[in-house]
């Protein structure tokens, strides 16, 4: 008798220190903070830093980075989050499931971007060299430049992801206004194969530096850092 008075008192006991489920954790508010280092078209650093815009996806809160790329936003509760830094005139980049605990400020590492070229890709011409793919043209420059090709198997091809499967660059030398270049055939699987017929495309890029990242929502390769005037369209069947 007296053991099962004794169990249902320990039994009270624990029940009463239970209390009830709570949620996983608290929501906060906080700030994210972070230096936006601006280059142009060369690669040089710039001075002044100011002017890119920083934005919260799906939210109201933006900031401005001031002449030494500094830029706070406040008032941000706990979640995860998609920040998207650019500025007009400059490749863009983009910061996927962020999760910002909050209570805090949280730094971001520094973003860089790059000033978008003014040259134009005038013309392009490919055709099989052998075991390669040989690409020529012109372009409205005698400066030292990068140009990228987005190859796909539709004469839609375009710098959208959803209409290239893969892409290569190359620099061009300066004083002069035309180049050749080679491609391997291998650069361009498992999406591109010998026998298929590949379509090409060229857009002027940043030299020094440019930015890419990939979309969760397809997988699939942005490139930001290019001028988005394209080229005349080519094919090739791939050797």
């Amino acid at each position: 008798m007296k053991h099962s008075i004794a169990i249902l008192v320990a039994t009270v006991l624990l029940s009463g220190c239970k209390g009830d489920t709570g949620p996983a954790g608290p929501y906060l508010t906080g700030s994210i903070s972070g230096i936006v280092r601006l280059q142009d078209s060369s690669g040089t650093r710039m001075s002044d830093n100011s002017g890119a815009v920083i934005s919260i996806e799906n939210t109201s809160l933006t900031a401005t980075s001031s002449a030494m790329g500094v830029w706070t936003i406040g008032s941000l509760s706990t979640g995860t989050y998609t920040i998207s830094i650019m500025k007009p005139g400059f490749d863009s980049y983009k910061y996927f499931g962020f999760q910002f605990v909050g209570g805090g400020n949280a730094p971001l590492y520094p973003t860089y971007l790059h000033q978008l070229p003014t040259f134009d890709v005038q013309h392009i011409s490919v055709s099989s060299s052998g075991s390669s793919i040989r690409v020529s043209g012109n372009i409205s420059s005698t400066l030292v430049q990068t140009v990228i090709l987005f190859w796909g198997r539709d004469r839609l091809i375009s710098n959208d992801p959803a209409h290239f499967l893969t892409y290569s660059f190359f620099y061009i030398p300066g004083s002069t206004g035309s180049f050749t270049t080679f491609v391997s055939p291998s650069g361009l699987r498992p999406g591109i194969n010998t026998g298929d017929k590949a379509y090409v495309v060229a857009y002027p890029s940043t030299n020094g530096g440019w930015n890419s990242y990939v979309d969760p929502a397809t997988g699939r390769d942005v490139i930001t850092s290019i001028r988005p005037v394209p080229s005349n369209i080519d094919s090739v069947i791939v050797p």
